[in-house]
């Protein structure tokens, strides 16, 4: 009752408290204050804020090239996820902890059957609790396609899409898996052409759909998507060379006697026509 409200309230106060440490003078000195206050009492919010900070100094803040780097990463890593873990152990429908700790299983130390095992069982709490999420589906489809799982991944991802509504990724990502694992260009153009309705400016979509429209003798088409790829991101230099060999590809095809497809030459400073 009030006691609990009492220490929710402390446990706020302490995380705001490092937020402006960690916007003054930085993640360290933050680290440092909620390790002070966690000395005196274990609180979940101080915690899972301890933990988050521990893998944005892991991997934004060392210096990657000093003879210490791994040993600091590890130590690093290793802390947060004995944070997350104690997070869990004092709220144990903390969905956050469930899908940070998940995350940090599948991609950190040597990889296992025990510690895909675990991750695969945190993610699937951080579902339960929040099935409206998609980020522990993406969490999971990844884990399962950085496993070898490639039809395990496609269910996921396709969840993650649901969830997300305008946003590409997690189709392209289905796309990908089509186009390269199972071989299916066909079936990879049209998850790309969701991903557009979705998300018109993804330009990996484009690009995927372009590789696949290609391969499948559509060279015309291949060309069309090259073009507005690169009007929507003209200094990436894939999509430079794309457009280039596209072109000489679709100038060497005879031209059908009825076009049943206009490729637009880009303005490359405005959008795209509707």
């Amino acid at each position: 009752g009030e006691a609990n409200l009492i220490l929710h309230s402390d446990d706020a106060l302490t995380t705001r408290t490092a937020d402006a440490m960690l916007a003054q003078k930085g993640t360290q000195s933050a680290v440092q204050h909620l390790s002070e206050v966690l000395k005196r009492s274990m609180r979940p919010l101080a915690l899972f804020r301890r933990a988050k900070m521990r893998v944005q100094i892991a991997f934004g803040e060392l210096d990657e090239v000093g003879a210490d780097y791994a040993r600091q990463r590890d130590t690093l890593l290793g802390g947060a996820l004995q944070d997350l873990s104690e997070t869990i152990k004092l709220d144990a429908l903390h969905a956050e902890a469930y899908l940070c700790r998940g995350c940090l299983e599948a991609n950190i130390g040597p990889s296992s059957s025990k510690t895909r095992k675990r991750a695969m069982e945190d993610l699937a709490m951080a579902i339960a609790l929040r099935p409206d999420d998609a980020r522990p589906y993406l969490a999971r489809a990844m884990t399962y396609e950085s496993s070898g799982l490639m039809q395990e991944a496609i269910p996921d991802y396709l969840a993650a899409a649901r969830r997300t509504g305008t946003l590409g990724f997690p189709l392209v990502a289905v796309a990908l898996i089509y186009a390269h694992a199972l071989r299916d260009d066909a079936t990879a153009v049209f998850y790309c052409a969701r991903a557009l309705h979705a998300e018109p400016t993804c330009t990996r979509a484009l690009v995927v759909r372009a590789e696949c429209l290609h391969r499948m003798g559509d060279h015309r088409r291949a060309l069309a998507d090259a073009v507005r790829a690169l009007r929507w991101a003209p200094d990436v230099p894939l999509h430079r060379a794309l457009f280039a060999r596209y072109l000489v590809r679709a100038a060497q095809t005879p031209q059908p006697r009825t076009p049943h497809h206009h490729i637009y030459l880009p303005h490359f400073h405005s959008p795209p026509p509707n």
